[in-house]
């Protein structure tokens, strides 16, 4: 099945990345997800991500898995850019 061309004049989501300090990121993100939220924006945003990818280590002789960050201080969101 051949997918459809999209209508130009219809914007889409783009990836932005936002800088933010640096172990701020789950907060940057649960506060940007709270604006859009209360200025009733879902349509305009799709998913906020940080990039994180699980890593094993060992801790007192035991394997722990973790979340680690793979580009501190920054968060991706998916938008339609508007001034």
């Amino acid at each position: 099945m051949m997918a459809q061309p999209q209508d130009p004049t219809v914007p889409r989501k783009r990836f932005y990345v936002i800088r933010v300090q640096s172990g701020r990121e789950s907060y940057a993100a649960d506060s940007l997800r709270g604006s859009i939220a209360k200025n009733n924006q879902q349509d305009m945003f799709g998913r906020i991500l940080i990039p994180t990818e699980k890593v094993q280590e060992i801790k007192g002789g035991k394997k722990v898995v973790r979340d680690q960050k793979l580009f501190p201080g920054y968060i991706l969101v998916e938008m339609i850019y508007d001034e």
